[in-house]
């Protein structure tokens, strides 16, 4: 049986996972269709926790396994700010802020409304979208890029056809 590799998503896989300076990450839970990974992202500020959350199609690994984000075939990557007591127990992964070009790929706006603005890639098939915390309409700009949608740790991807 031959799979077939989107190239697209691919390139996207392995950009993220080099952003994130390949995390391994933990298997949190799993429903009907999805497993979810995480990790905790470092944060200076005592009183908020950042979270790398992936869902990926459902499989065998037990919970509380750890999976290189490498190898994990993702639907949705969250980069979230979060107050939640169960997360806060997951391992904390360090990574430095990447600055380089690769990663300053351009987004424009598609989609807004008082909770969220959505963006596409020009080049990829990826939906990325950014909660509003203030509930203002105009929260985030028309344009922008991809690391700074992921630095506002109010964002979720997930690709679409």
């Amino acid at each position: 049986m031959s799979v077939f590799i989107d190239p697209a998503k691919e390139f996207v896989y392995q950009l993220l996972a080099k952003y994130y300076d390949t995390p391994m990450l933990l298997k949190i839970r799993d429903d009907d269709q999805f497993s979810m990974y995480g990790t905790q992202l470092p944060c200076f500020l005592l009183n908020e926790k950042r979270y790398l959350i992936l869902l990926c199609p459902r499989d065998a690994f037990s919970r509380n396994s750890r999976r290189s984000m490498a190898d994990l075939r993702w639907v949705s990557l969250q980069a979230r700010s979060l107050n939640d007591p169960d997360m806060a127990a997951l391992p904390v992964h360090p990574y430095q802020i990447k600055r380089d070009a690769q990663y300053a790929l351009p987004l424009k706006i598609t989609h807004r409304t008082t909770k969220l603005s959505s963006y596409r890639l020009n080049e990829y098939p990826l939906e990325v979208s950014l909660l509003h915390a203030r509930s203002h309409e105009y929260e985030y700009p028309n344009e922008g890029t991809l690391v700074s949608a992921l630095e506002t740790y109010q964002t979720i991807l997930q690709f679409v056809q």
